[in-house]
């Protein structure tokens, strides 16, 4: 049998296919095909076909960046660190202490990994959630970025 994963009630939803008598696992077992007409019959089958297990709906991408952009950088963190920042970014760059300037460059580089995990995200998405071979799943953060944040 053919692994069925969390996209295929949305892909017979999208082939006019939703709301059928019928349930599957994971493992394939489609039940209740007994009861459909022939037409339906093959359309489940041939979205069955086409289906990929392994790919993700976008929620599910959301929350996996969520956890690990807070298993990095925790809520608290980021609040916290926010607000550090925002009082740094009161005085002019000139004006900052190495420590002030060390904890901006350190803070943007936090930032810029959100982001980059943010858009590793959608690139994510648009390839149903599948990681091509050969790619990291998610970009790393620099060090400097968990242990300022470990900080907090």
């Amino acid at each position: 049998m053919k692994p069925i994963g969390p996209t295929f009630g949305a892909e017979l939803d999208a082939a006019g296919l939703g709301g059928l008598p019928i349930s599957w696992s994971g493992d394939g077992d489609l039940q209740g095909l007994a009861g459909l007409s022939t037409k339906q019959k093959s359309g489940v089958k041939a979205v069955l076909a086409a289906h990929d297990a392994n790919r993700m709906p976008l929620t599910a991408l959301k929350d996996e960046a969520f956890s690990l952009i807070t298993s990095v950088i925790s809520t608290t963190a980021q609040l916290n660190m926010s607000a550090t920042m925002a009082v740094i970014a009161g005085a002019p760059a000139d004006q900052r202490s190495a420590e002030e300037q060390s904890f901006a460059e350190t803070f943007a580089a936090g930032v810029a990994w959100i982001q980059a995990v943010r858009h590793r995200m959608q690139e994510l998405a648009d390839r149903g959630g599948v990681t091509p071979a050969g790619e990291k799943r998610w970009p790393k953060p620099k060090q400097s970025v968990v242990d300022l944040a470990a900080m907090y």
